[in-house]
């Protein structure tokens, strides 16, 4: 599968920004998702901390098993390796702001 997508970003210049930029779209929403709903949670307690750590687990959990999927499926002869890990980690940034928005929305309107 990643030999597909790593045939695709050779074919055309354009091909590999498309993907470098919706990295970096990921990436940046995430963060500013982040650090817009800790910000929203009010000042540091222990309701906080919690949620942060719950936030924390979903980012780790999320990396651990795109790591895992990456090291069994990846062959070695990838041209954009790094690029792949870049994009697992914009994933897991992804799935703890998805975990953040959750647990702001049941901890305000639940």
């Amino acid at each position: 599968m990643l030999n597909r997508i790593d045939l695709w970003i050779e074919k055309d210049i354009s091909h590999f920004n498309v993907f470098v930029g919706i990295i970096l779209i990921i990436f940046i929403l995430s963060t500013i998702t982040i650090v817009f709903l800790n910000y929203k949670l009010g000042k540091k307690d222990e309701r906080k901390n919690l949620i942060q750590l719950k936030v924390s687990k979903v980012v780790c959990i999320f990396l651990i098993v795109f790591l895992c999927f990456y090291l069994l499926t990846a062959e070695n002869d990838l041209t954009y390796e790094k690029l792949y890990l870049t994009l697992g980690i914009s994933l897991s940034l992804f799935s703890g702001a998805i975990a953040c928005i959750y647990y702001y929305v049941r901890e305000r309107f639940f």
